[in-house]
């Protein structure tokens, strides 16, 4: 079973970070925002989604977005196989509020629009934000 089938980049970043969860499918849909950037000391390739708190890596960007999928993949497995409630607790903590109107969205209302790095080492001008989409 895998959590998403999909990942892929999308033209921009979005304001509002949604999550729709279908526990019962095991299925998860996602507009999520990244930041991507190539570290100073190891140049490798950094993806980043602070709304999930996930980061992969690689030599390249190919084999970054490549971690990136699974690790997006473990952490809904991993959600998947606890209660509900532990999940709903999981993403507040992050976060996320669940809309009280369609029980399987969760919305993130604020993602810094600044993209700032705290305890990461960029390479001046490689701050890239970008969107990402799962299905």
């Amino acid at each position: 079973m895998k959590a998403i089938s999909r990942l892929k980049e999308s033209d921009s970043t979005t304001s509002i970070e949604t999550l729709h969860i279908n526990f019962s499918k095991k299925q998860v849909k996602a507009n999520i925002n990244a930041i991507r950037f190539i570290d100073k000391d190891t140049e490798q390739h950094v993806i980043y989604l602070s709304s999930l708190d996930i980061s992969a890596y690689g030599e390249t960007l190919d084999k970054a977005k490549k971690m990136l999928q699974e690790s997006i993949n473990s952490c809904f497995q991993y959600f998947f196989s606890h209660s509900q409630k532990r999940v709903k607790d999981e993403l507040a903590k992050l976060g996320w509020e669940q809309n009280h109107f369609f029980n399987k969205d969760f919305s993130r209302a604020y993602v810094d629009g600044n993209g700032e790095l705290k305890n990461f080492n960029a390479i001046e001008n490689s701050i890239e934000k970008v969107g990402l989409i799962t299905t």
